[in-house]
């Protein structure tokens, strides 16, 4: 994947790229979320919603110290353990020193919400030299409303010097994430990310990174003060 970012006011994410092992990007967004990372140096669990999908998330960070986590769970505040690895200490097993889990999406937010009830959250971890590492992340289930972007229209063609992503302003809200997405014949993609400050409801791609003739997807997320992301996504194609 070839994936181009650019900060402006807090700092960049690449939106979606939830995979096992270090993604600093998506780690950034953590420090919104309230608890007490305690051992852990990044302990977070948000909910991301996708607005014009209608379908939700669960999405769990926990990043240690130098050394690699061998066991590692979550229990939420009922008592009910919802994720838990174990890869067994050997000499030869150097552990993870993060894990990013996402959970499944479907399209009745009610369900994840059932699954995941608001609280503080229990993360444990067990590293290769036997370490107990203790974090208690909270789990909101308040989100920011999604934006309405108002341009470009969905489905239309602009040419590649007038592009301008346009969205409504929302209250409650941390900071906006705008991603931009375009897809290759060759199955890559490449991928402008950018988180803006709650005050801007405006962002121009540059002009040299739009290629002409191409479709691109667009996504626009609200981030609530407690972490919890609501997207909403459209298409528009760059004139020849």
């Amino acid at each position: 994947m070839r994936i181009i970012q650019i900060a402006l006011c807090i700092t960049t994410v690449s939106l979606g790229l939830f995979v096992s092992g270090c993604n600093d990007n998506k780690n950034a967004n953590s420090t919104t979320n309230t608890g007490d990372a305690g051992d852990f140096e990044i302990a977070t669990i948000i909910l991301e919603q996708n607005a014009t999908d209608g379908d939700a998330e669960v999405v769990v960070i926990a990043k240690g110290g130098d050394e690699g986590m061998v066991r590692f769970s979550v229990t939420d505040p009922n008592g009910r353990v919802v994720y838990a690895v174990d890869a067994g200490q050997s000499p030869i097993n150097l552990g993870g020193r993060e894990f990013i889990i996402e959970s499944p999406e479907p399209t009745n937010t009610q369900i994840v919400l059932d699954a995941f009830p608001e609280g503080a959250y229990t993360f444990e971890a067990t590293t290769i030299s036997g370490a107990l590492l203790r974090g208690t992340p909270m789990l909101s289930q308040t989100f920011a409303n999604p934006v309405e972007i108002t341009n470009p229209v969905e489905n239309s063609t602009v040419a590649r010097e007038d592009v301008v992503i346009n969205w409504s302003a929302v209250s409650n809200v941390d900071h906006y994430i705008v991603e931009m997405k375009v897809e290759f014949d060759d199955g890559t993609e490449q991928t402008l990310a950018v988180t803006v400050d709650s005050s801007t409801t405006q962002f121009i791609p540059p002009q040299e990174w739009l290629i002409r003739g191409m479709e691109y997807q667009v996504a626009v997320g609200t981030f609530a003060i407690g972490g919890n992301t609501s997207f909403v996504e459209i298409a528009f194609l760059t004139a020849p």
